[in-house]
C-alpha cells in the first residue's frame, strides 16, 4: 500500500473531513476517528514528524486511514459529479463521464447491496465501488451482474490521503479501475451490448472460425457472413446480427445444447494450446515450485501450510520441441494424451499435456516423459489460459491447487526463501505496562521488532483458518480471548470488555461502551476511555467466556513474557 500510514484527515463535529492543521492542537481538536468513531488528539506542532491525528486512548485502529480515504473519495465524487471510466475491453480508451446527480451509500432494495456511490445520467446509472483493502468479491459481483447493474471498481491504493491527488486520480485517469460487469461501454452510447447470457450460462467464450483461428467472442469482432464452430463439439454456430455496430453482434448457440461445460472446457483448452504452439514463434510455459522458509528448523512460528512462497521459472518449449500432436497414443505406454509435444523422430523426453484428467492419469509415469495436467474449472480459467499461457495465470495459486501441475520437471534451484520474502501474517496481541493493549495483524519478521515495548504478548498462529470470520470480527474475538487469558494469568489489564456490566453502544461518537453500574456503584461511566485496571464490582460475562473457550479450542498461540526492567533499560 503506497499511501502514508499517518491519519491526516478526521471527522469534525459536523461529520466532515478536516485536515490536522485546520484544528486546534491536542485533545481539544473536536475530531473523531472515521473508522472507530473514538476521540482523537491532533498533533500539529513541531517539525520532527509529520502532523497527524492519534487516538486519545493510545490504541490506533487499523481501518482509520482506509475509512478516511473512502470518505474523501465519496465526498469528491459527490461534489465533482464526474468520474473517468476504465479502458474498454475492445481496446478503446476510457472517457470522462458526467452525472446529473450522485447518491452515496444508497441501499439498493433489488440486490440488498449498498454501493459506495451511484451516479445518474439521463435514464442510466453507474455504480462506483472504491477499493482500499477489500475488492468486490465473487458473490457480490454475481449479484451485480445478475441485476444488470453497470459497475466499476476504482483502486485507491496508489493515492495518498490528499483531496487534490484523489480528485485528480478519480476524474483524470483511467488507471487502476475496471468494469465489474463483462460488458462493453462505447463512447457516447452507454451500454452498446450485453453478454450477460454468455457470462452467466455455459455458452463458450471462445470459438473457431472457418480458418481455424481461435476467436474470443467477447473481445474480437464477429461477422455475420463468417462460419464459427464450437470448440467442444465442432458444431457450426449461428451469428445473428443485432444492433448497428459490430459489437451489436452476438452468437446464438442453437446447436450447442449437446456440448456440456466439461466437454467444452476440454476441447477449448486443447485448441487454444495447439493454436499457440503452431502459430507462434515462441511457446513459453512457467513452472511454479515451492521455497520453504530458511528458518523452518528453529522457528517457533513455523507452519508447513503457511511458511513458503512460490517461485516461477519460464521455458520456451519451441527451442526443444518441433511438433504438437492431438490425442496420440504412446507407443510403449498404454496411455493416450490430449496433446503431445515431440522432439524430432522420437517420443523420448516428450511432454504430455492433459486437460482435467487428474483422476485418470497414470500413477507411475516413466521418467522419460514429462507431464502437465491443466485444470480448467470455469470460463475464467479458460480465459487466463488464452491470455497468458500455461502457468502464467493469475489463478495459478489457489487453495485447491494450481491451474497447472507439473511432473518429472526437474527444477534445480535454491529451495529455501528468506522470511522477509515470505512475510507470513499472524495476529498479535500486545499488553503494555500501563494496562492498555492492542491487537493487529503483523508479519512474522516484524513481530520481533519493538517500537513500543509490551510487557506481554500473545501470538496467534492459525487464527484466520480456525475462525472463518470477517477481519473486524476476527480481531474483536481475539482481543476478548486475550483479555480473558491475561485475567487468568493475573496480568494488570482493563477487563471491562469481558464484564457482564459492560454494554457496547452502537454508533457512539465518544467511546465504545458504557458501564451499567455507573449510577449505582459510581464505576467509570465510559470504562474504555478511563481504562480501569482493577474494579471491585467486576462480574464475568459467563456466556461470553464460555463461548471464547469453545471457539478457541483449536487455536494455536504462543505467549511471551518480557522483563519490564530490561525493556526500560534497553529502550
Amino acid at each position: 500500500m503506497t499511501s502514508q500510514a499517518f491519519l491526516t484527515y478526521a471527522l469534525n463535529q459536523h461529520g466532515d473531513l478536516a485536515h490536522v492543521d485546520s484544528v486546534p492542537n491536542g485533545n481539544d481538536c473536536g475530531c473523531i476517528c472515521p473508522h472507530c468513531k473514538s476521540p482523537l488528539c491532533a498533533k500539529n506542532e513541531g517539525e520532527k514528524r509529520e502532523h497527524h491525528f492519534a487516538h486519545q486512548s493510545g490504541v490506533d485502529c487499523g481501518g482509520a486511514v482506509e475509512s478516511a480515504m473512502h470518505k474523501m473519495a465519496k465526498d469528491i465524487l459527490l461534489e465533482s459529479k464526474c468520474v473517468f471510466l476504465p479502458n474498454n475491453p475492445d481496446g478503446s480508451q476510457g472517457e470522462l463521464l458526467h452525472f446529473d446527480h450522485v447518491e452515496v451509500e444508497f441501499q439498493d432494495t433489488e440486490t440488498n447491496l449498498r454501493p459506495d456511490c451511484i451516479g445518474y445520467y439521463g435514464e442510466k446509472s453507474l455504480w462506483i465501488e472504491f477499493k482500499r483493502t477489500h475488492a468486490v468479491d465473487e458473490k457480490k459481483a454475481k449479484k451485480i451482474i445478475s441485476a444488470h447493474k453497470l459497475c466499476i471498481e476504482i483502486d485507491l491504493n496508489g493515492c495518498h490521503l490528499d483531496p487534490n491527488e484523489v480528485k485528480q486520480f478519480i476524474t483524470n485517469s483511467a488507471e487502476n479501475r475496471k468494469w465489474i460487469e463483462d460488458i462493453v461501454f462505447q463512447k457516447g452510447k452507454g451500454m452498446s451490448y450485453s453478454n450477460l447470457e454468455l457470462y452467466m450460462t455455459p455458452t463458450p467464450y471462445f470459438v473457431k472460425d472457418d480458418k481455424s483461428n481461435i476467436i474470443n467472442v467477447q473481445r474480437d469482432k464477429i461477422y455475420q457472413y463468417k462460419q464459427y464452430y464450437c470448440l467442444g463439439c465442432g458444431k457450426e454456430l449461428s451469428a445473428i446480427f443485432s444492433g448497428t455496430a459490430y459489437y451489436g453482434i452476438r452468437l446464438v448457440l442453437e446447436r450447442c445444447s449437446i456440448c456440456p461445460n466439461k466437454k467444452y472446457y476440454k476441447g477449448a483448452a486443447m485448441e487454444i494450446i495447439y493454436s499457440k504452439f503452431c502459430n507462434s514463434e515462441n511457446f513459453e510455459i512457467t513452472i511454479p515450485y515451492k521455497k520453504k522458509c530458511e528458518r523452518h528448523a528453529d522457528c517457533e512460528l513455523f507452519s508447513e501450510a503457511k511458511c513458503w512462497i512460490y517461485e516461477r521459472k519460464s521455458f520456451d518449449l519451441k527451442k526443444y520441441y518441433l511438433e504438437c500432436k492431438k490425442d496420440e497414443l504412446l507407443p510403449d505406454f498404454n496411455f493416450k494424451s490430449d496433446l503431445i509435444l515431440k522432439r524430432e523422430g522420437s517420443f523420448d523426453g516428450s511432454i504430455l499435456i492433459c486437460i482435467n484428467r487428474a483422476d485418470s492419469l497414470p500413477d507411475k509415469l516413466p521418467s522419460k516423459y514429462k507431464l502437465i495436467d491443466i485444470k480448467i474449472r470455469n470460463a475464467s480459467d479458460l480465459s487466463e489460459l488464452y491470455k497468458k499461457g500455461i502457468g502464467e495465470s493469475d489463478n495459478v495459486y489457489n487453495t485447491d491447487g494450481c491451474i497447472a501441475t507439473f511432473s518429472n520437471f526437474n527444477i534445480k534451484d535454491v529451495l529455501f526463501a528468506s522470511p522477509f520474502q515470505i512475510k507470513r501474517i499472524i495476529v498479535v496481541f500486545k499488553l503494555f505496562a500501563t494496562g492498555t493493549y492492542s491487537i493487529a495483524e503483523n508479519s512474522c519478521v516484524r513481530s520481533e521488532e519493538r517500537f513500543i515495548r509490551p510487557s506481554f504478548e500473545i501470538l496467534f498462529l492459525n487464527l484466520p483458518e480456525v475462525l472463518k470470520l470477517t477481519y473486524s470480527d476476527l480481531l474483536r474475538k481475539a482481543k476478548l480471548f486475550s483479555i480473558k487469558r491475561c485475567r487468568q494469568l493475573k496480568k494488570e489489564i482493563c477487563i471491562c470488555e469481558i464484564c457482564d456490566s459492560y454494554k457496547e453502544k452502537l454508533f457512539a461518537t465518544d467511546n465504545n461502551g458504557i458501564c451499567n453500574r455507573h449510577n449505582s456503584m459510581r464505576t467509570p461511566e465510559h470504562p474504555m476511555k478511563e481504562m480501569p485496571i482493577d474494579c471491585p464490582y467486576f462480574a464475568p460475562n459467563v456466556y461470553l467466556l464460555n463461548t471464547m473457550e469453545q471457539e478457541f479450542s483449536n487455536v494455536r498461540f504462543i505467549e511471551k513474557e518480557y522483563d519490564q526492567t530490561e525493556l526500560n533499560k534497553n529502550s
